[in-house]
């Protein structure tokens, strides 16, 4: 089904909904897609919900995908992501939506549960892990690690020790998101966050990763002052690559003795 005729269809039953929603991820998948905006965007509004990662908001009343994670789905590639500080799953069902193998961690155990029975009940790849983000001590390796909206609530002396940790178990290739909260001179951050960055302190820490974007900028939060006027400080934004190439596995004893007999 082509993408205007998707648009026309409404009031289905929950079966044509279903292949709707199927049609329209397929949409996302493809370099063309018939009915197109100028910028090149599907003209069909359900793929506008799934690409601003409002799904699960609006279906589950769940706040919406982090706008870096959403912004960030046509440069990172579909494959092993882990969440960290994963809350209700904003993050890790929309990256399983798209088609990561999710680890979505947190150190709360009802969320765990919540995101683990939505996850279920959407069919999506993504598993929960119960996990202490001071440890620093993650396991495996993924080509995806998403820290939003996390760092500031961790004991200041361990973010440097969980940002080392981040980075020895990402993929080589594999990419770090961090948006994180900034206490600086001209902005100073109002609010009593452990944690927050100095400027240009995060950019320091990847210096020897390519940063993909980096910004640090003025955001706001849904926390308000005595005025009802939302809390304002910056932010800082990275999405960094691991500029490691792939590590070379030394070939086991039966390999060598194959490439002998057939190779010399």
């Amino acid at each position: 089904m082509c993408c205007r005729a998707m648009s026309k269809s409404v009031h289905r039953t929950g079966r044509q909904r279903f292949g709707r929603r199927k049609a329209a991820i397929a949409c996302l998948r493809r370099s063309r897609c018939f009915g197109q905006t100028e910028n090149g965007r599907c003209r069909n509004p359900f793929v506008a919900v799934l690409r601003g990662g409002r799904l699960f908001s609006q279906k589950y009343g769940m706040s919406a995908t982090h706008s870096a994670v959403a912004a960030a789905q046509d440069t990172v590639p579909a494959g092993r992501a882990l969440d960290m500080g994963c809350g209700q799953g904003r993050n890790a069902l929309f990256l399983g939506l798209k088609g990561f193998d999710v680890t979505a961690a947190d150190c709360n155990p009802a969320a765990l549960a919540n995101v683990a029975e939505l996850a279920e009940a959407e069919g999506l790849n993504v598993r929960t892990l119960e996990y202490d983000l001071n440890a620093a001590a993650l396991q495996g390796e993924f080509d995806y690690i998403v820290a939003t909206v996390v760092l500031m609530f961790l004991m200041p002396q361990r973010v440097p020790d969980v940002i080392a940790d981040m980075q020895a178990h990402t993929a080589a290739g594999g990419y770090n998101l961090i948006v994180s909260a900034m206490d600086t001179a001209d902005f100073p951050c109002p609010m009593p966050f452990p944690f927050k960055f100095k400027e240009g302190e995060l950019k320091d820490y990847y210096r020897d990763w390519e940063l993909v974007e980096y910004k640090e900028e003025l955001g706001a939060m849904h926390a308000k002052d005595e005025n009802g006027n939302p809390i304002r400080f910056k932010f800082v934004t990275m999405l960094a690559k691991n500029q490691d190439k792939p590590r070379r596995t030394m070939p086991s004893e039966p390999e060598k003795a194959f490439r002998r007999h057939f190779y010399v």
